[in-house]
């Protein structure tokens, strides 16, 4: 707990989570219909429509190269029972 208020993390995924938020509703909405999150923990839905599999593929596959954790998912089924 010590480190967590001396480094402030808590503030610092506040801090981060807006930006990339931000910048992740910079891309068309057409291409990423949906950005939400809070601090770190964030998720964008993303038309797989306008791509083809391996497009979208490789789009995770450059995702992820910049550490990002992802889950693809073929329908928003999850987000219909919340």
């Amino acid at each position: 707990m010590k480190v967590l208020e001396e480094e402030k993390l808590a503030e610092n995924a506040e801090r981060l989570g807006r930006i990339l938020r931000h910048e992740l509703r910079r891309i068309p909405a057409d291409i990423v219909t949906t950005v939400r999150g809070k601090g770190l923990l964030n998720a964008m839905v993303i038309d797989s429509s306008k791509f083809n599999i391996y497009l979208l593929s490789y789009l995770l596959t450059v995702l992820a190269v910049f550490s990002l954790l992802l889950n693809q998912s073929i329908n928003q089924s999850i987000m219909k029972s919340l």
